[in-house]
């Protein structure tokens, strides 16, 4: 199971900051057929699945696409089941996080162009410069 509130302590859980966000608000667990299902933890603000206000204390099947907010939170949690999901997160693409920065997009950039286009871009970027049109502030 993985909680979702403001408690900062719990083990298995996600931290959220918001005010309208409860200690304990939300969690996400498994039924006995192995079914994923998010429950409402009788918040105060409430638990939103597709927009729609979850009954607190009742577990409701959770389905790959759909997206859940908590509170009056703008941050919205999407849900994917499959492993041949086409979202990947930040940390897969090489994004802003720590793994997989800005190395190993200098890596796949070098790696996989040629000496000419890497020449032209060169040349290019000279003809940019000489012609003055910097954008310098």
């Amino acid at each position: 199971c993985m909680l979702f509130g403001r408690e900062k302590n719990a083990s298995q859980g996600v931290y959220c900051r918001h005010p309208s966000i409860s200690r304990q608000h939300a969690v996400i667990l498994h039924d006995r057929r192995g079914r994923v299902k998010l429950m409402d933890l009788d918040s105060k603000h409430g638990t939103f699945l597709d927009n729609e206000r979850l009954e607190p204390n009742e577990a409701t099947r959770l389905r790959d696409g759909d997206s859940f907010k908590l509170g009056a939170s703008s941050r919205e949690y999407i849900v994917r089941l499959s492993k041949s999901s086409p979202a990947r997160s930040r940390w897969d693409r090489g994004g802003s996080g720590r793994r997989g920065g800005s190395r190993e997009r200098r890596r796949r950039r070098g790696g996989s162009r040629d000496s000419s286009s890497r020449e032209r871009d060169r040349s290019r970027d000279r003809d940019h410069r000489r012609s003055g049109s910097s954008r310098r502030r």
